[in-house]
């Protein structure tokens, strides 16, 4: 947000009514700046101020222009620059990321930025995820929800990828706004077999017992296992 608290001007006629306007150079509206942003000079030889605030939805530079014209319709105009500084967006991961062998993984990563579209202007964004385990990297799919002045753009990047072996792979997402990059890492962490034990059994004291039981492994099917004591 660029606030302006210390324009000053004069007005040598002391005409009393003084309005303002503020074009801020970005495609927005002109401003109209309200009575109660207008100090208005005690006498001639005083200065009075305008103040005022603009969110830029966009970065770059842009030339900003103080219009002020006293009671008697007497116009004087001023320009500066105002130079905006592009910020990267912020990724974030909503749930763990769970893998499985031999099953795709669906992957979900959310992220905000300050920026906002003006006018037909806007960032663009992409993606790449780097899945951790030796793979090609793959694109993202990048769903963006436009932003306003007071409100961060927000969207999600998604993608889908089958592993080969267990293990925990970190998973690397990359996002550029057009300008800068931003990256995060999450690890994608396996799952553990389900076992399930057998049936009690009952033997006598010397005698080998014959046990059994089961365990299912999401990537692999059923397996049965089977020991002797």
């Amino acid at each position: 947000v660029l606030a302006l608290s210390n324009l000053r001007f004069t007005d040598p006629a002391h005409s009393g009514a003084v309005t303002a306007t503020i074009n801020w150079g970005d495609g927005s509206p002109v401003e109209t700046v309200p009575l109660s942003g207008i100090t208005l000079p005690v006498t001639a030889l005083d200065t009075g101020m305008i103040e005022g605030r603009h969110q830029f939805g966009l970065p770059g530079k842009y030339t900003v222009t103080v219009t002020v014209t006293n009671g008697l319709s007497m116009t004087g105009r001023e320009s500066f620059v105002a130079t905006v500084a592009d910020v990267a967006p912020t990724i974030t991961f909503p749930s763990p990321i769970i893998q499985t062998p031999r099953v795709a993984t669906n992957f979900v990563a959310n992220f905000s930025d300050p920026a906002f579209p003006v006018g037909i202007r806007k960032e663009t964004y992409t993606a790449t995820i780097d899945w951790g385990d030796g793979s090609a990297r793959s694109l993202g799919r990048v769903t963006v929800t436009p932003g306003a002045a007071g409100t961060p753009t927000v969207g999600t990047i998604t993608g889908r990828h089958t592993y080969a072996s267990h293990g925990n792979y970190p998973i690397t997402v990359t996002l550029s706004d057009g300008q800068l990059t931003s990256r995060a890492t999450v690890v994608a962490q396996d799952v553990a077999p389900v076992l399930t034990a057998g049936t009690n059994v009952k033997v006598n004291e010397g005698l080998k017992a014959a046990v059994s039981a089961t365990f299912r492994d999401p990537g692999f099917g059923i397996r049965f296992a089977s020991a002797y004591t």
